[in-house]
């Protein structure tokens, strides 16, 4: 995959990126610490395994890395056709502390949405985290404003998870 939108690129990762998209998750770690009892996958591992849903295949798995003009800003993981075939799932999406606040998150949800409508798929759905506000704000505030699903693992607590399942349809 490669988007272009004037500065803004979003082509998909290679094992050279490798050493800044580790700098990049182990950056997203400290940020999303807040919620313990959810791991992000490593970039190695998105690379060769992927972050597979359930039945999932390596084949409609990809990550994206995320260039402003030519600098890795961030990267996001997508998986085509779940949680049915015409569907887009994106799986994580991190913009470094020091390039947020930038209007790149809108424009990158953007770029997504019109990859989407040109492939032809009729939704994208996102989860986000219950004690990550500011995704849930952000993700709204991009047409993301269908719930689908809530999940938790147990009542509210500091060590619980819980998230919501957010969809844009394109229809």
């Amino acid at each position: 995959m490669k988007i272009i939108n004037e500065n803004l690129i979003l082509q998909s990762s290679n094992y050279s990126e490798l050493e800044k998209l580790n700098t990049i998750h182990n950056e997203a770690c400290e940020y999303f610490s807040f919620d313990k009892n959810q791991t992000l996958t490593k970039p190695i591992d998105c690379l060769t395994t992927g972050d597979l849903p359930p039945n999932g295949i390596k084949e409609n798995f990809e990550s994206i890395s995320i260039y402003d003009h030519s600098n890795l800003v961030g990267f996001l993981t997508i998986y085509k056709g779940y949680p049915h075939k015409k569907h887009m799932y994106i799986c994580f999406l991190y913009i470094t502390n020091e390039n947020r606040y930038k209007g790149l998150g809108k424009k990158i949800s953007d770029m997504i949405t019109w990859y989407c409508k040109d492939k032809e798929f009729v939704s994208i759905r996102v989860a986000v985290s219950l004690k990550n506000w500011n995704g849930i704000k952000f993700w709204n505030k991009c047409g993301f404003n269908h719930l689908t699903a809530v999940s938790t693992d147990g009542v509210f607590s500091e060590e619980n998870y819980g998230c919501i399942e957010l969809e844009k349809q394109m229809i």
